[in-house]
């Protein structure tokens, strides 16, 4: 897959209203989980479903202190979200990455301050639902 900014306007948006970028912008090595528009709409749009503090909540659980490149990652490893969650990571046969149950379908998106993982869904609160 390759790169397309365009596939993540729900995110940004979502970040906007949040007040969030600004801050996650600062942060220092950091790997931001990142649901495509696709997944934000079978979850339902963050704008009509959520109010602000629990999306808020969402997008922190959807981010981990430091740089957690694909080739680092473990299968059966589970990584902290800055909120406080953890977040599973399953690497199947094949090489595909899984966070809990939400599919890595574009890895290693490197930015000005870490890395993002774009995802095929919104990841999901209870961490071993992938296992």
């Amino acid at each position: 897959m390759t790169s397309n900014p365009n596939n993540l306007t729900t995110l940004v948006s979502a970040l906007g209203r949040t007040n969030l970028s600004d801050t996650l912008n600062n942060f220092v090595n950091v790997t931001c989980l990142a649901p495509t528009n696709a997944a934000f709409n079978s979850a339902g749009s963050p704008d009509t479903s959520l109010n602000v503090p629990d999306l808020t909540k969402a997008l922190k659980y959807h981010t981990i202190a430091g740089a957690q490149y694909s080739v680092n990652l473990q299968d059966g490893e589970v990584l902290t979200s800055v909120d406080g969650p953890e977040i599973k990571v399953r690497v199947d046969a094949n090489g595909t990455i899984w966070f809990n149950d939400a599919m890595v379908v574009q890895p290693n998106v490197i930015t000005n301050n870490g890395v993002i993982h774009v995802l095929d869904r919104v990841c999901t609160f209870h961490f071993y639902a992938c296992s």
